[in-house]
């Protein structure tokens, strides 16, 4: 019987999220276009704050490497030194060139030296941000990156993802390592990092997501929901749209209702509060909830 209670509120789901999933609903361009420029006024003032807090250990990470590439490349010219040729029995030159340091496989080595080399110095070198159209040091998002800043530059102790057992670097984990403890004050990246990554958010999720050819944006709602048993969305099957139940706050600004319709929302922060002061029946606790 349980179950097919629960299986009758999924399939009676369908229609309405059906209906939802087909209409999507209408933007103000003019506002998409002034809250997407406000959210890059924001981001970079931010973002190169963060960069030049790091940039210190990133050239220091830097010389070493490009010392020894210099060094590289010099050697590989040296190898690749060439003279013409000349007959050792007759003394004369013959056609063509030889390299007079060299073997070809100290040559290949050579060259694979530099790649790697080369590969390493990328790492702590400038990556183009397609958000702001230029070039920064450390992403909000790069993982490694902020991993090894945190856990081995700063020798903040790691915090462990309970479920992977490995160091994690997630909004919880830059939460305590923006808090000052007894033994070191907190980390200014860890907050910044925080608030460039809700800026990004909305970016990437709210104002980059793609709209359908009718200029509305529309999502994909799962009817069996997730395991907690709220409802789940996704993009469309097309790649546009995205998570509804998802989209920053600042997004609610250029959302339009349709004509003769209007938008609503309930605001439920607090309802577990009420629902366990009836549920264990605390006379205290509902008398404050009445």
């Amino acid at each position: 019987e349980d179950h097919a209670k629960t299986y009758n509120f999924v399939m009676d789901l369908h229609k309405p999220l059906k209906k939802m999933m087909h209409r999507g609903f209408r933007v103000d361009e003019e506002a998409l276009k002034n809250l997407w420029s406000e959210s890059l006024d924001r981001l970079r003032p931010l973002q190169k704050e963060l960069d030049d807090l790091v940039r210190g250990a990133w050239e220091e990470q830097k010389a070493p490497l490009k010392t020894a590439l210099d060094e590289a490349e010099l050697q590989h010219e040296y190898l690749h030194l060439q003279h013409p040729k000349i007959s050792a029995k007759t003394g004369r030159t013959l056609k063509g060139l030889e390299y007079i340091h060299s073997t070809p496989v100290e040559r290949r080595e050579s060259k694979k030296r530099i790649t790697k080399l080369k590969k390493q110095l990328a790492l702590w070198s400038p990556t183009w941000d397609e958000d702001l159209g230029d070039w920064i040091l450390l992403g909000a998002n790069d993982r490694n990156k902020l991993l090894w800043y945190f856990y081995t530059w700063k020798k903040a102790p790691p915090y462990i993802d309970r479920k992977t057992k490995q160091p994690c670097m997630d909004d919880i984990a830059l939460q305590r390592l923006a808090k000052p403890l007894a033994s070191r004050e907190g980390f200014e990246e860890a907050k910044l990092i925080q608030v460039i990554r809700g800026e990004k958010g909305m970016i990437s999720t709210g104002l980059r997501m793609g709209r359908d050819e009718d200029k509305r944006y529309r999502c994909a709602y799962k009817p069996a929901g997730a395991k907690s048993g709220r409802q789940s969305s996704t993009q469309t099957y097309w790649n546009t749209g995205t998570n509804h139940q998802n989209v920053p706050p600042e997004f609610r600004k250029i959302a339009i209702p349709d004509e003769g319709r209007f938008f609503f929302a309930n605001d439920k922060r607090g309802a577990e509060w009420v629902v366990v002061a009836y549920a264990s029946g605390d006379p205290q606790m509902i008398k404050v909830v009445e």
